[in-house]
């Protein structure tokens, strides 16, 4: 084995580290932060729970609209939500390829940290798009 080897694998080495920390940090601030179990301040029966997923973080739903489903299971997927959170505001998207509602999950939706990492505020439709309610906010707590 010679000296090209050793570079060209160490090399290797480097790109493979700078790809993975470059993953870790795009989703720090929405795994550090929001990852846990958070209550809706105003309906406490109404919890989300983010959670680090293949392919970012995801968040569920786990409201009295999906608990008081003939068939919650069934329906799971719908209350499943991919998160990105940045400087810009928080994007919701559907993670059920079948969804036939356009929600805007390329436009980003006003988000406030009240306490940074233990309580936010956002537009309820942003994921909730039976809300009637345009510019309602819903306030969240975190639980755990």
């Amino acid at each position: 084995m010679g000296p090209w080897y050793r570079f060209f694998s160490l090399l290797g080495v480097f790109v493979g580290c700078l790809v993975s920390c470059k993953k870790d940090n795009q989703d720090s601030v929405a795994s550090r932060q929001l990852v846990g179990v958070w209550v809706d301040v105003d309906h406490v029966s109404d919890t989300l729970v983010f959670y680090k997923g293949d392919h970012g973080v995801l968040m569920f739903d786990n409201s009295m609209s999906f608990r008081s489903h003939p068939d919650p299971e069934a329906v799971r997927v719908a209350y499943t939500w991919q998160v990105n959170l940045s400087e810009d505001g928080i994007r919701i998207a559907p993670t059920d390829p079948g969804f036939e509602i356009e929600l805007s999950g390329s436009t980003a939706h006003p988000f406030t940290w009240l306490e940074e990492g233990k309580k936010f505020e956002l537009p309820g439709i942003a994921f909730r798009y039976w809300m009637s309610c345009n510019n309602c906010l819903v306030r969240y707590q975190k639980i755990r």
